[in-house]
């Protein structure tokens, strides 16, 4: 079973659409494996050869028809990543507000009706973003600079650190 804000999610719209608690928990964990299983089998070829997944699609698709899979990854990691950056920063408005109180709840809204989000949400989606952009760029610029991050990070690393870790996980 995943433990991330997105399975608890998951369980709060199952209780609000009327099942038991049991229920969503039953349901969860039935989905977690489903999944597993499928993510298991999945991985069985590249476990087994110790081969990534451009050369395992090679294998299928031939080295052209590899472009399509590899691109057809990227949008899905793109669409992904913007899910997830939205879902993180409606983590963090409500971060924010648990320290800013009716400061950062009274932020004029400058964004029409029809946007869909108000001008505080997406601070907070901006803040999010920019922390996760940082924290990928910093973590993915060499393996040193990795090292040092890892080997210091619970000294180094700010409570606001911890929770940006935690949320983008």
């Amino acid at each position: 079973m995943t433990f991330s804000p997105s399975s608890y999610n998951l369980g709060a719209s199952l209780v609000s659409i009327g099942l038991l608690w049991w229920h969503g928990m039953i349901a969860a964990v039935v989905g977690s494996a489903i999944l597993t299983i499928l993510v298991v089998l999945n991985s069985r070829g590249a476990i087994k050869y110790f081969i990534g997944f451009p050369v395992y699609v090679r294998a299928a698709a031939g080295v052209r028809g590899a472009s399509l899979y590899i691109l057809v990854r990227a949008v899905v990691a793109i669409i992904y990543f913007a899910t997830q950056t939205y879902y993180g920063g409606r983590i963090t408005s409500v971060f924010m507000r648990g320290i800013f109180g009716n400061g950062y709840n009274n932020i004029p809204n400058h964004l029409p009706e029809s946007a869909g989000i108000t001008s505080r949400d997406l601070l907070s989606f901006f803040l999010f973003w920019m922390v996760s952009v940082l924290q990928t760029l910093y973590l993915s610029s060499g393996s040193r600079k990795r090292a040092d991050f890892d080997r210091y990070k619970c000294r180094s690393c700010s409570f606001i650190q911890r929770y940006f870790d935690i949320s983008s996980w």
